[in-house]
């Protein structure tokens, strides 16, 4: 599917293309001789020039584009927006893990894992959908992140107890050598 500006905007040319087409003298006939096509007396001026319909149709382009940036920008905001409230939502959530466990090492690796699920999750839509372009397999868009969106989760959350698994060996190791 094209993005319904893309659209609108081919539309646009498309008809101003018909009507300059449509406002082009004919080219006479291969029968008439070539002093017969159009001499200055045989042009008629019907007076239908409007050059209020081509600033009404620059008007109209010059609105498009203003409402299309528009759009990006309040795109743009929702976007961070969410993405404010999902950091958010990881931090509070690890920080309650750490209370209702009252370790604060639980609530780093649960902070650890749901940060590599969520990095995996992207991560693993993009190798995909990557991986569907250069061998084209075909696979429609909610197939490519259903796919990725399993495996990178899978993915990440396993990198993430590894990472861990060695966060927390390394920091035992610096105990250690510090108490002694």
């Amino acid at each position: 599917m094209y993005p319904p500006v893309l659209v609108l905007l081919v539309g646009l040319a498309l008809l101003a293309a018909n009507a300059a087409a449509q406002s082009m003298p004919l080219d006479a006939p291969a029968s008439q001789p070539a002093s017969a096509t159009t001499s200055p007396a045989s042009v008629s001026d019907d007076g239908d020039f409007a050059p209020g319909l081509g600033l009404f149709a620059l008007f109209m382009v010059m609105a498009i584009l203003v409402l299309v940036g528009i759009g990006a920008m309040i795109g743009l905001v929702l976007l961070c927006m969410v993405a404010v409230m999902l950091a958010a939502g990881i931090m509070s959530a690890s920080a309650a893990i750490g209370l209702a466990s009252r370790n604060p090492g639980t609530a780093f690796k649960a902070f650890f894992i749901q940060l590599g699920s969520l990095g995996g999750m992207v991560c693993g839509v993009g190798v995909v959908w990557l991986a569907n372009h250069i061998f084209q397999t075909g696979l429609a868009f909610r197939w490519i992140a259903v796919i990725g969106g399993l495996g990178g989760l899978l993915a990440g959350a396993g990198v993430a107890v590894a990472f861990n698994f060695v966060w927390s060996t390394l920091l035992q190791l610096l105990v250690r050598s510090a108490r002694k």
